[in-house]
């Protein structure tokens, strides 16, 4: 049953109540207690700690002011029974009246006390009631008096129950979150001057037809499609952990929790024997030895969206955690996207879903047997046997074990809050082991949900002593979560993962399969003639698949690209690397061309791929959930400049950039429609912009768990956002796809478009003309509705969209971001990868807003021995196509790379994943380094105790980092 049925079922059993009391209701006062209290808390779901009554005011008191969140949102003036009047012939359902007209003439000082204390707050509703009329109105209507627009009157209880729907979304306390008013009276005040308009597509979807395959094609589609299924991981776990990308982060993420845990588990008894000697021991060394450290007890893993929290922490229990410690680990994971997130049964089924994983991980049929839950309660038995039923216990054991029994079934079905205490307990004292509670995907649910469960965790923690939790979030979720007092009340420990770059993951899982996976049938003999004479057997397309390293790996730009329209998110970017790869308008035989003589891919064909996937023109939502969209699109029932959307994205894109921390990069509801309020863009337009676009996922709430964009509602650009910001500013093939396929208001230019998209003239001169036209509609139908006086500094990105915009119309190519300049001067950049194996790496530039890809054997030119990991070097760049590449390594950068040489031992070393920890002699700072910083025929000798010297960098976040090794102490 939705909200607003259940709404209206409240409200007939409120209107028996208020029928058989009627004429008893004649003061003010009784309006108030008797109908008004009800009717918005039972029927419109107010809470009572929303309603502000007798504020004062200027002009007097307001009866009611009711709030959403902290902001006075609604007035309600209540009058006695007999004081309004409505003259209408029509009483049994809503009217819309004219404030000033005859109509509402005897209530006219009720509606002016109503707006004088709504126009003194802003508050931009305000209702005037009796509790059986009701007159609802919007106090600020743009150009014109709010006494010259309509009311929405109800002139009596049955009005009421007969429109209770349109009474419902005028004043429900869901729908004035998202306000909803906003829209209804924006019907009502402008009925005439937002009639339907029709809108055409130059090239309608129905015309729009699929691609003819190769032969070719259709085969090699079969072979990457499964893949591409492999590479996302679906159906291979194992991919997901041997292809985690590791960062210095998680790579200290991984030293630090795996000395936490083992500090946990020492403290955890392991003998059973010499029960008496060993208690001794054990308090005696307790009061000597520290214990763990509270904060070492809660851990936060956090990381953005798609940086791999929940692969990160299956991978440490699996593969990081030393075997002898991970045996003694009992890792709980709780998924909390099973929770209904309801609040008031939210610590009921995180208790059964503990339960649930504990027994199923303690005990080998999945719950306890007899024996076992008297050993959990061994305790209570000695005390029973010794205590109130001792007389029995002597005297009839078989009574005493019915009465145990009973005891126990009553603890076990009923008391399960001290059940789950008792497993804990059974898991550290019995089976010596260390619970390990995850509580995964808790972002989406509100912070109170978060509360109770973080609380709810800590209490049991407490309580076993020694139980480990572990929380990964985002990055946001953090950011709230750290502002409430419960997070300052329990320590905790936190980690953060970046977000993975998708050329390491694209690396990482196409040298992983071509290592375990066969990709072709080696008994097929079928063999196939490129277009430039080159003959290509299927029995040898298993290699094939390395071309993909050519397309996603080595191009700066293809996987930034697909990062971004899937805001990192790992699967997304597979399925739609699989639609490009597999599309008709990259060629397969193009892919056979570039693997076998090496010439790269076109960036402008991975883009028209991108876009149109298997079809002739761009199709709408053929891309799937992360597909590429419209930016221009408008509504036929509200048309408004088809610009808005990108006009919301120039804003919040530059705010995203100038903010210095997570809050400064998002903007308020409020204060987007403050800015835009100066452009003249209706607040109702940029409501319904904004809704939409966080639909698509291309602006994003500061918290997710908010159902509604409330004006206090913080929101930011996301990685797809800027995205399609740059596609529709800067690329050709985007903005050509979207002018053939996008519905216009203007009939003529689509007419004229899809002329010329038919014609037999050149594809070139018909590019050029589509954008002309279509860049020439974009601005004069902006300028409708939008105004372009506002010259202060703050406008500057809405004037650069336009001018991006123009570009396309005067043919100038939308080229890269980085100036043509920064290709004929040597610019400083930062090694921040750099594999010496297998030779590539990537460097950073800060006048880039991306690393570039390198090969120390594909460059013109290097006149250094060997670099390192944050090593400061001069650069030349060049130019391939819109991909930037290093043409040269001019020097090394003496002045910036500040390193020291110290003497060093080695604390931890993983030979499997190559890096390790030492301790800088006679410091206790401990330093980080990879094998590849020594000798390469010594790496093989690495181990704990190793002293030697080295060259060490501090980082910029104040770690220590192992630069080179200079001398290896026999």
């Amino acid at each position: 049953m939705s909200n607003v049925d259940l709404a209206e079922k409240r409200l007939k059993a409120l209107l028996v109540d208020i029928r058989n009391d009627i004429s008893f209701i004649e003061s003010e006062e009784d309006a108030k207690v008797k109908v008004i209290n009800r009717l918005f808390n039972e029927c419109l779901g107010w809470s009572f700690t929303q309603f502000t009554c007798e504020r004062q005011h200027d002009c007097g008191y307001s009866d009611y002011v009711l709030k959403v969140g902290d902001k006075p949102s609604l007035v309600v003036e209540a009058k006695k029974n007999g004081i309004l009047g409505i003259e209408s012939a029509v009483l049994d359902k809503h009217r819309t009246l004219k404030i000033s007209g005859t109509s509402l003439r005897p209530s006219i000082a009720g509606i002016q006390q109503a707006f004088s204390y709504a126009s003194e707050e802003g508050i931009p509703i305000a209702v005037v009631t009796d509790g059986i009329r009701w007159i609802i109105f919007k106090t600020w209507v743009n150009g014109a008096s709010y006494k010259e627009k309509d009311a929405f009157v109800f002139p009596s209880l049955e009005a009421i129950e007969n429109s209770f729907s349109i009474f419902y979304e005028l004043l429900a306390y869901e729908c004035f979150e998202q306000k909803t008013f906003n829209f209804i009276f924006d019907q009502l005040h402008n009925n005439r001057q937002h009639l339907n308009v029709p809108l055409k597509a130059p090239l309608e979807a129905n015309e729009i037809g699929l691609l003819q395959k190769s032969s070719l094609a259709f085969d090699l589609e079969k072979i990457f499609n499964g893949f591409f299924t492999h590479l996302t991981g679906e159906n291979n776990a194992e991919i997901l952990t041997e292809c985690f990308v590791e960062s210095n982060e998680s790579r200290i993420a991984d030293y630090s929790l795996e000395k936490i845990t083992n500090s946990i588990l020492s403290n955890i008894s392991r003998d059973n024997s010499k029960v008496g000697s060993d208690l001794t021991k054990l308090i005696e060394g307790n009061v000597h030895a520290e214990l763990p450290s509270e904060s070492d007890m809660s851990v936060f893993v956090v990381g953005p969206t798609g940086s791999g929290k929940t692969t990160y922490i299956e991978r440490f229990f699996s593969k990081i955690l030393p075997a002898s410690t991970r045996k003694n680990c009992l890792p709980i994971s709780i998924n909390c996207l099973d929770a209904t997130g309801d609040g008031d049964t939210s610590i009921s089924w995180i208790t059964e879903s503990i339960i649930f994983s504990l027994e199923k991980g303690l005990f080998d049929e999945g719950h306890p047997s007899y024996s076992d839950l008297q050993g959990m309660y061994f305790g209570e038995y000695q005390r029973m046997s010794a205590g109130y039923l001792k007389k029995i216990y002597e005297n009839d054991r078989n009574e005493f074990d019915k009465r145990f029994a009973d005891y126990l079934e009553k603890e076990v079905r009923q008391n399960r809050e001290s059940y789950l205490e008792s497993l804990l307990n059974f898991a550290i004292r019995n089976r010596k082991k260390l619970p390990i509670l995850v509580l995964d995907n808790t972002d989406e649910f509100s912070l109170e949900f978060k509360v109770k469960i973080f609380q709810f965790c800590h209490a049991y923690r407490r309580k076993a002593k020694y139980c480990m939790l572990m929380f990964p979030v985002t990055d946001k979720s953090a950011w709230i979560f750290s502002k409430t007092d419960i997070f300052t009340i329990h320590q905790s420990r936190s980690f953060f993962l970046p977000t993975p770059s998708p050329r390491e993951v694209f690396r990482k899982r196409i040298d992983f399969l071509n290592r375990k996976l066969v990709a072709a049938n080696d008994t097929e003999r079928r063999a196939y003639l490129t277009s430039k004479g080159i003959r290509i057997e299927f029995k040898s397309i298993s290699k094939f698949a390395q071309v993909l390293e050519d397309v996603f790996v080595e191009n700066n730009y293809t996987a930034k690209t697909l990062g971004e329209l899937t805001n990192y998110n790992i699967r997304s970017i597979m399925n739609l690397s699989k639609r490009i790869i597999t599309s008709p308008v990259m060629r397969i035989e193009d892919l056979v061309v570039s693997y076998v003589t090496s010439e790269p891919i076109s960036y402008t064909k991975f883009i028209d791929a991108l876009i149109r996937g298997d079809y002739e023109a761009y199709k709408a939502d053929s891309g799937g959930e992360f597909g590429v969209i419209s930016t221009f699109k408008v509504d036929s029932e509200r048309p408004h400049s088809p610009l808005l959307m990108l006009r919301i994205l120039a804003l919040l894109k530059t705010v995203k950039f100038s903010g210095r921390d997570v809050e400064e990069r998002h903007l308020t509801v409020h204060s987007m429609l403050q800015y835009f309020e100066a452009l003249c863009i209706d607040a109702t337009d940029l409501q319904r912009s904004l809704s939409e676009m966080v639909s698509l996922r291309l602006v994003e709430p500061y918290d997710p768990s908010a159902s509604s964009l409330s004006d206090a509602q913080k929101i930011a650009i996301t990685y797809k956002g800027l995205a399609h910001y740059d596609l529709s500013t800067r690329n050709n093939v985007y903005f050509y796809q979207m002018a053939v396929t996008t519905a216009i208001s203007n009939p003529e230019t689509a007419s004229l478009i899809e002329a010329w998209y038919k014609s037999n003239r050149q594809f070139a001169e018909i590019v050029t003309f589509v954008r002309k036209q279509f860049s020439n509609y974009l601005i004069s139908e902006d300028a409708k509705y939008i105004s372009t006086d506002q010259d202060r500094e703050q406008f500057e990105c809405q004037r650069e969209l336009l001018r991006n915009i123009k570009a396309f119309g005067a043919d100038k190519t939308s080229g890269s971001t980085e100036s043509t300049a920064l290709l004929t001067e040597k610019l400083v950049g930062m090694v921040s990868r750099y594999d010496p194996d297998k030779d590539f790496g990537f460097i950073s530039f800060k006048e880039l807003n991306h690393d570039v890809y390198f090969k120390m054997s594909s460059l013109e030119s290097t006149k250094v021995a060997a670099i390192y990991e944050n090593d400061f070097i001069l650069c030349t760049l060049g130019k391939r196509e819109r991909d930037i590449v290093v043409r040269s390594i001019d020097s090394f950068v003496a002045e910036l790379n500040i390193v020291k040489v110290e003497k060093c031992a080695i604390r931890h070393y993983n030979a499997h994943r190559g890096y390790g920890f030492a301790c800088i002699e006679p410091s206790s700072n401990e330093v980080f380094f990879h094998k590849n910083a020594f000798p390469l025929n010594f790496q093989e000798h690495l181990k704990v105790g190793l002293v030697f010297d080295a060259e060490i960098r501090q980082k910029g976040d104040g770690r220590f980092q192992v630069r080179r090794c200079t001398n290896i102490y026999s």
